[in-house]
Formats: C-alpha cells, structure tokens, sequence
C-alpha cells in the first residue's frame, strides 16, 4: 500500500502552494477506497476501523532506531524540514523554541518522527522533551536527566 505519499511530501507541497500553515494537515493516512454506508455516504465507523488498522500497520513497518546518533541525525532532519534548513544547523542542545519551534510546528514534528519510528508520540513531543538531544535519548529508550527534568517542570 505504499504510494510514496507521506507528510512530509503532503506538507512540502501544500508549502510550496501557499496553503497557510494553520491548513496543512498533521497527519496522513493513505487507504485504498473510502467505505461507504448502503446509501452511499461516508461510513465513519468503518472508516475507524481502516485507520486503527493502519496504525497498527504503520507500526510493524516503523524505522528502527539502533543508536543514540541515529536517532538524533532523525530528530535534525525532521526539525531541519520543518524550519527549511540544513540538519547540520539544528543544534542538539539548544532547545525547539530557541530554535524557531513553535506550538503548531512542534506538534508537527512530533507526527513527523511518530510516522517515521512508528513508536506512540505525544503532541506535547517538543516541550515535554525540549532539545532534539532529548528525543533522541527519548526514541532510543535512554533515559535523560533533561527529559526528567522537561517532564517535572511539565506537571508543576
């Protein structure tokens, strides 16, 4: 069922059009045919059901992430596309906002690497866990003094 569509690429296209930021989804989910009810309208239940389905999908096809420095160069590289640089340039200490991560981008990422690790993200990704040191630690299951730390002040 892979098309080559993806969020990056739904979200790359929709940027290059003009399509204001608050427009652009933060999730896609690609299925063959929409199911329909007997009278030929959306069958929103069924329509759950596909997209639990391809979750679970999404999860058996997700990237593995073996290291610490192969989880932070994903962060930079999501980070570097949201903010149109180069990965180089997203410093793994500095924090998101610093960085020019705001609310909306920061959940947009948080979808970014969900769809590109599989693994359950929360929206609140980027602040729960502020520099992409943080989530690297956090994608390879290292804990982090940062992210403890992020998570404290969090619930505070």
């Amino acid at each position: 069922m892979s098309t080559g569509v993806d969020l990056a690429t739904v979200t790359g296209f929709l940027r290059e059009k003009g399509v204001a930021e608050y427009k652009i989804p933060l999730e896609v989910v690609r299925v063959d045919e929409l199911p329909r009810t007997p009278a030929g309208k959306l069958d929103r239940r069924a329509l759950e059901t596909l997209l639990e389905q391809s979750a679970v999908a999404a999860d058996a096809a997700a990237q593995t992430l073996s290291s610490y420095d192969e989880a932070l160069a994903l962060v930079q590289a999501h980070t570097a596309t949201l903010l149109g640089r180069e990965p180089q340039r997203i410093a793994p200490h500095a924090n998101f906002r610093s960085q020019g991560i705001n609310s909306l981008l920061g959940v947009r990422l948080g979808n970014l690497l969900a769809e590109a690790t599989g693994l359950p993200l929360p929206a609140s990704l980027a602040f729960d866990f502020p520099t992409p040191a943080a989530v690297a630690r956090l994608l390879t299951g290292q804990t982090s003094t940062d992210a403890a730390s992020a998570m404290a002040a969090g619930n505070a």
